[in-house]
């Protein structure tokens, strides 16, 4: 019978999570990766950075096999992740307390934390992260050095986030470092060698150039190291309202279990220490990011939070336990009517609205398409199962909100060359394409809502995807548009 608890809340968790599961194409929960990952499926292309290999192989993989694809891949990047970290936390939970009520009490904290719940409904890769992190730890506690780097390569090899995770194991254990340096290649087997596929797909010119360049040294540059800067960014003003949504997303995540969980941070033994550790890196950058949806990053260690959650009840009296118990219940109640990601998606269907609305465009158009963003990977998805438009590459020729000329990068010039070998479009920018597109007779459509810097660029009529009728090269941005 005890081997049979991970297997029933595994499975029990699997169903929960399937039930709450959207079963459209959604952005809600700040899921706005979720057209690339499902792009995937049809293409090999490489997404957003920094490559994310292993999500390259799962999406590849899932696609050889029949059904809706919004559905299968929330079950294989999703659900099934968070039913077997589920399942995990139990495990960890029996080994470092000895006691099976409370390795079932930490499986139930996980379950009623609203930050995963989130997570395991929607087709993003939180989840399936976080299960390779619980994972490494797994493999640490019993004392498999090989077992928790491989864990941590693949952690590093779905989010860049398995670096810094990295850093911290190095940092935490560092007088024992010449016997993890032996085990160092199973990291670099799970976690370098994947990266290959990213330079291979950039040296492929068949490959969509609708993200990252060619296998070239200033694209590949950009591509890992250049851009905007995420981290240390937000302005100190707005600390305390991000510091709020912390305070905010705790008590909906974990209610009372904070406070065993306090309680067993104060025994600073290493693998506590490890925890804390990368508690703190990812709550930093929570902190300072300029992301909106780094609140999600909370996924990757809430699991071990349940664990030590149930080692504080170990050091409280037994009504604690009662209460923790009757606690998670209780948000796993509330879990199902408040996050109830299928009706909160269908209650706000926006990227469904706008991917039958890409769907409904003429055939043979084309459309200004973003790198990124939610609207720009749901073209990206249409036209990977096979939508017949022209993507426009879109490229900002000032800087934002200034008439400040800024020049291509060189991943966008990659682009360039590459929707002129595909599509025979000429031009050194996006009006260029713009007008090359109008003069071949073409209809144009800009691909997202228009922003107030874009829409002294660029007039359009309809709703999104709306139909291009001006374009201004030399905008006001000190004057509004008349």
């Amino acid at each position: 019978m005890r081997k049979l608890i991970p297997w029933v809340l595994g499975i029990a968790s699997g169903v929960y999570y399937y039930l709450l599961s959207a079963k459209i194409f959604t952005w809600v929960y700040l899921s706005v990766d979720a057209g690339e990952w499902l792009s995937l499926l049809h293409w090999w292309y490489v997404p957003h950075r920094f490559g994310k290999p292993l999500i390259i192989l799962l999406s590849r993989g899932v696609g050889v096999f029949p059904g809706d694809d919004v559905l299968k891949l929330t079950v294989a990047m999703a659900i099934i992740p968070a039913a077997i970290t589920v399942a995990f936390t139990y495990l960890i939970a029996l080994r470092l307390t000895g006691k099976v009520y409370l390795a079932v009490i930490a499986a139930l904290v996980l379950m009623g934390a609203a930050v995963f719940t989130s997570q395991a409904g929607v087709v993003e890769q939180y989840t399936f992260t976080a299960m390779f992190v619980t994972l490494a730890y797994w493999f640490h506690i019993k004392g498999s050095k090989v077992g928790t780097l491989a864990c941590l390569g693949l952690v590093t090899a779905t989010h860049i986030v398995g670096v810094f995770f990295l850093l911290v194991w190095v940092f935490v254990y560092w007088p024992e470092r010449k016997e993890w340096f032996k085990a160092s290649w199973a990291y670099f087997v799970t976690g370098i060698l994947p990266y290959g596929l990213l330079f291979a797909l950039m040296a492929n010119p068949d490959v969509p150039r609708l993200h990252a360049g060619g296998l070239n040294f200033q694209a590949v540059f950009e591509y890992f190291f250049a851009g905007d800067a995420a981290a240390a960014m937000l302005a100190v003003h707005a600390a305390p309202q991000r510091i709020l949504e912390m305070v905010q997303v705790t008590l909906i995540t974990l209610g009372g279990a904070v406070v065993p969980f306090i309680v067993a941070m104060r025994v600073q033994d290493r693998n506590a220490k490890l925890l804390l550790g990368m508690m703190g890196f990812t709550m930093w950058f929570w902190l300072t990011a300029l992301y909106p949806s780094v609140w999600k990053y909370a996924a990757f260690f809430l699991p071990l939070v349940a664990v030590y959650a149930a080692i504080g009840l170990t050091k409280l009296p037994k009504w604690h336990t009662v209460v923790i118990l009757v606690w998670a219940i209780a948000l796993i109640g509330l879990n199902a009517v408040y996050f109830n990601t299928d009706v909160i998606a269908r209650e706000d269907p926006r990227a469904t609205d706008f991917y039958e609305a890409v769907w409904a465009l003429p055939d043979g158009v084309a459309v200004v398409t973003a790198r990124g963003g939610a609207y720009g990977f749901a073209l990206h998805y249409a036209l990977a199962e096979g939508k017949d438009f022209i993507p426009l590459p879109q490229h900002n020729p000032y800087e934002s909100g200034e008439e400040i000329p800024r020049e291509p990068d060189q991943r966008y010039r990659d682009s360039l060359e590459w929707a002129k070998r595909t599509y025979g479009l000429e031009g050194e920018n996006m009006f260029d394409l713009i007008e090359y597109a109008r003069n071949q007779g073409l209809e144009v459509y800009y691909g997202q809502p228009l922003t107030p810097t874009w829409e002294r660029m660029i007039e359009v009529e309809g709703t999104v995807p709306g139909r291009i009728i001006s374009i201004y090269r030399d905008p006001n941005f000190r004057e509004e548009r008349n």
